[in-house]
């Protein structure tokens, strides 16, 4: 048997609109740090990011424990 995931857009989209941006920033330099990538970005994390960049973010938030929207 298999099983197929299917990702919401949408509510990737909303969950990820909900993190508070201090803690969007600090996830989006730990996804950098983990992927051994260096680089400094001056734009902000939501411009030129894919869904699954964003469902990556919303994962960590989650993982930490901080729901979306607190």
């Amino acid at each position: 048997m298999q099983y197929s995931i299917y990702v919401s857009a949408a509510k990737v989209d909303m969950l990820y609109g909900r993190i508070p941006p201090k803690l969007l920033r600090r996830l989006a330099v730990e996804a950098k740090v983990d992927l051994k990538v260096v680089s400094v970005a001056v734009q902000s994390p939501r411009a030129g990011t894919s869904t699954y960049d964003r469902l990556d973010l919303v994962e960590a938030s989650l993982e930490r424990g901080v729901p979306p929207g607190r």
